[in-house]
């Protein structure tokens, strides 16, 4: 699948969505600081924007243009999207361990999918031969060949190479997302939840309980990638991102990033950060396809217009709003 590129966002950047942004208060560039620039501190948001200069910045975006690239260096590769092949309980294994245990089946079967690779691989490697005897929270249960019996299959994280690190996007997780996170690697989670959402707490604690390093940087939902009244908390959340996943990723971190449903917040904060290691937008896009489809659907979805004057008028997708916004923060 092709993307819109420059050509596209050299007609963006003529448009009054970007040439008003001073003149309409604190811009969403203000919030999504990846594309460099000085740290700015939280109340940076009650200040007007500079005006953005349309001349300088159509001239760079056409001497982009024809170069044949856009404004990254196209020296940098294409994204790197791999799926971990992880082990697990095959489906016959199952149904003997829920027959075997009766009322305790479930307590068993949760035991074992809690186990790391390396844990429930190491248990079915030895008991191959002869049951094994495990405690299973103060209970002593024997197991059999039968119920350990394991098949191998891709992971359900996409993961996205970024720096020295990997990225994977995702919604708020269950009680079976914390196993299968950790089994696929992952030893970091930034939640983009707030404090106030139903499954925050669920899945701060359940993270923690599993040993990832737990970061917070909370969004106030999509309006937190869309509005031009940016909170206080969102500005602070998206100066902390500016810094941290960098730091992640530079660190070899395997890092999944969450919102609730996984799909404009976490799809905004993806985007922004494959833009910021180098990669293109049509390698960005085509990454978070790759790594979570409904991730890239959602980066797709047409939203409301930037500006008053524009109401009525065709919607713009949202990677081109966090786009513009990611281009103008540049020019400041």
């Amino acid at each position: 699948m092709h993307y819109p590129s420059l050509s596209r966002m050299d007609s963006l950047l003529h448009s009054p969505t970007m040439l008003e942004f001073d003149e309409l208060g604190s811009s969403i560039a203000t919030r999504i600081a990846f594309a460099g620039g000085t740290p700015q501190d939280c109340d940076r948001g009650s200040d007007p924007e500079p005006k953005l200069n349309e001349k300088d910045t159509c001239e760079d975006a056409k001497k982009a243009q024809s170069s044949g690239r856009d404004d990254d260096a196209r020296s940098v590769p294409a994204a790197v999207v791999q799926r971990t092949k992880v082990f697990a309980l095959t489906s016959t294994a199952i149904s003997c361990i829920m027959k075997d245990f009766r009322k305790d089946g479930r307590v068993v079967k949760q035991w074992l999918e809690e186990l790391s690779q390396q844990e429930l691989q190491s248990l079915a490697a030895n008991s191959s031969n002869e049951p094994r005897e495990v405690d299973v929270h103060g209970t002593m249960y024997k197991l059999l060949p039968s119920h350990l019996q394991l098949e191998e299959h891709p992971g359900q994280l996409g993961w996205i190479r970024v720096g020295d690190g990997w990225l994977a996007a995702a919604g708020a997780p269950g009680q079976v997302a914390f196993a299968n996170w950790r089994r696929e690697g992952a030893t970091s989670v930034v939640s983009l939840l707030r404090a106030d959402e139903p499954a925050f707490e669920k899945a701060r604690d359940g993270c923690q309980k599993c040993g990832f390093r737990w970061e917070h940087a909370p969004l106030a939902g999509k309006r937190s990638c869309t509005s031009l009244v940016s909170e206080p908390e969102d500005l602070c959340s998206w100066n902390r991102l500016r810094d941290l996943l960098p730091q992640l990723f530079n660190d070899g971190e395997r890092v999944v990033i969450h919102c609730a449903a996984g799909m404009h917040r976490t799809g905004s904060v993806a985007f922004c950060t494959l833009r910021h290691f180098g990669l293109s937008i049509d390698e960005s896009l085509r990454a978070v396809e790759e790594g979570r489809p409904v991730t890239h659907g959602a980066l797709l979805e047409e939203q409301n217009r930037l500006t008053p004057s524009d109401h009525g008028k065709r919607g713009q997708p949202l990677w081109e709003i966090v786009e513009a916004a990611r281009m103008s923060r540049s020019q400041c």
